[in-house]
């Protein structure tokens, strides 16, 4: 396991283990990667990327099922607690309940759904909060799940396409224009979502200290609060409990 910078021979071989041209190009614009090997085989990467901490994963095909996300992302962790780092991002599909269960496996929490284009379908955008200002990042993205701010959104993504690398560390020339109509016509709550494509969520609970920071690491499902008592609750896809160290400095 290494965390690296992105340079031209490491793309290649990340080329070579099969990583798609997506996540090559998140990785040729990402603040550091994280990258486990096999000898000098690449097993899998994962990523940093944009001001807004953009976090993915991809593993090689023929190293899948052995948990080798889930390793990436603790180390992605580590590496993001390190540089101080407030909160990760990510966007999933809802059929790739995979990835989404490694994500949430470590304290992904689930904001809103976004519907991009036909093509590309909807997205499940979900932020990992990593102290008391992720945690106040997470509230402002849950304004998104409500139809206007989703449609603030879609208008936001549109104008600010040139800025997709800085954002986000997408490349303009490999992200499709947004479908504005399709957007706003196809607004879809969170929850509806998880509920429609059977993924299957436990909610977990875990203590935390009743102090003001862990109150803003608490979270809201269809606003109403879900925290009581000193406990925040999390959404799993495995029923497995993140540590209370993923959510605190």
């Amino acid at each position: 396991m290494a965390v690296v910078m992105i340079e031209g021979a490491l793309a290649q071989k990340l080329a070579r283990a099969g990583i798609s041209e997506g996540i090559l190009d998140n990785c040729r614009n990402s603040k550091f990667l994280v990258v486990q090997y096999d000898g000098d085989e690449i097993m899998g990467v994962c990523f940093v990327s944009g001001f807004l901490n953009n976090a993915g994963t991809e593993v090689s095909a023929k190293y899948r099922g052995r948990g080798t996300s889930r390793a990436l992302l603790q180390e992605l962790l580590g590496e993001c607690r390190r540089r101080k780092m407030s909160f990760l991002t990510g966007v999933f599909k809802p059929s790739n309940a995979p990835s989404i269960r490694a994500h949430t496996g470590v304290g992904y929490v689930p904001v809103f759904t976004f519907h991009y284009s036909r093509a590309e379908g909807k997205e499940i955008v979900t932020i990992l909060p990593l102290n008391r200002r992720g945690a106040l990042t997470k509230r402002l993205l849950c304004v998104f799940d409500k139809r206007v701010g989703n449609a603030a959104f879609a208008l936001f993504i549109k104008g600010t396409r040139p800025l997709l690398k800085t954002l986000l560390g997408f490349s303009a020339n490999v992200m499709p224009p947004i479908d504005l109509k399709y957007s706003l016509g196809n607004f879809e709550k969170v929850a509806d979502t998880i509920e429609k494509h059977d993924l299957r969520i436990a909610f977990s609970e875990f203590w935390l200290s009743p102090t003001p920071e862990n109150d803003m690491l608490a979270g809201s499902r269809d606003g109403h609060s879900i925290r009581s008592h000193g406990y925040y609750t999390c959404v799993l896809l495995d029923g497995s409990m993140p540590s209370t160290s993923d959510l605190s400095e």
